[in-house]
């Protein structure tokens, strides 16, 4: 591409070097910018790659072919996949194109409870969004999710750990582990939910930003009422923590993705604890 360089050019019109086109004036003896076979070829070539290098076939009757590419181009695409598999990349991409990925591990479950006493919560999975290129056009990546952490039973015992989410690029295996399985106990203690779980080397060595849990309210024992309440699951942005046990309410699982269920607590009973919520992973691109 080039611009106008026809000895009638409008010299300098759109600053040093940035030639334009005229009118003409008889009168002021001004001659109107002529085009040039090199200018206008020059201008036809970069529409037509434009249009055929995204698919297009040109058509003679459709005078808005390169708007509809230029939109195309700016728009965002969008993949959730909540279900082990395989994302397959477009065939309009390039090795050139950036994805991000975001991966979400399994939620934890939270700890099961047996006596007076309060069980902790489950953690939250890893949570990670990166940045990569070098995928191929039209090409499955295997994808797994991780799956969601029982909670603990009345034994007690402690909730089950959340699955990981991982998706495999070109051999190379991009991980995020699941939250850590509330502590189940038959103590009298401050239980609080349990870690998050973490994030491969692989990710790290990439553009990235990790989400972390959001922390939660302790377990609590008030003897005089008495009062007992296990601890939540651990919270992110995609979902809801599971609740801990009360004496109002029971515990509940976690809703949405990635976060800890709730830990018992009982009074001279058992209770189990609640489940987690499974992983995902969510894929964005422009192409």
């Amino acid at each position: 591409m080039h611009r106008i360089d026809t000895t009638t050019k409008f010299t300098d019109l759109f600053g040093a070097g940035k030639h334009g086109f005229r009118d003409g004036n008889k009168a002021l003896v001004i001659a109107a910018t002529a085009f040039n076979a090199a200018w206008a070829n020059s201008v036809q070539e970069e529409l037509a790659n434009t249009i055929e290098g995204y698919g297009g076939v040109l058509d003679a009757a459709n005078n808005s072919q390169f708007f509809g590419v230029i939109k195309a181009a700016k728009q965002l695409n969008f993949v959730a996949i909540t279900s082990s598999g395989n994302f397959t990349t477009p065939a309009n991409i390039t090795t050139a194109t950036v994805f991000e990925f975001t991966l979400v591990a399994g939620g934890a479950g939270g700890g099961g409870a047996n006596g007076t006493c309060v069980a902790g919560g489950g953690g939250a999975g890893a949570a990670v969004r990166f940045l990569i290129s070098g995928l191929l056009p039209n090409t499955a990546y295997a994808v797994l999710i991780g799956a969601f952490g029982l909670g603990g039973t009345a034994v007690p015992t402690n909730g089950s750990d959340g699955g990981t989410t991982q998706i495999t690029i070109n051999g190379t295996v991009y991980s995020c582990t699941g939250g850590i399985g509330g502590v189940g106990t038959t103590v009298n203690s401050q239980a609080v939910c349990s870690a998050q779980g973490t994030v491969s080397a692989s990710i790290l060595a990439l553009p990235h930003e990790i989400i972390y849990q959001q922390p939660s309210a302790a377990a609590s024992v008030i003897s005089s009422v008495p009062v007992i309440t296990g601890s939540n699951g651990a919270s992110l942005p995609f979902g809801i923590a599971g609740l801990g046990t009360s004496l109002i309410a029971a515990e509940t699982d976690g809703v949405g993705f990635g976060v800890g269920g709730g830990g018992a607590g009982v009074i001279t009973t058992s209770k189990a604890g609640k489940k987690g919520a499974a992983g995902k992973l969510e894929v964005r691109w422009v192409a």
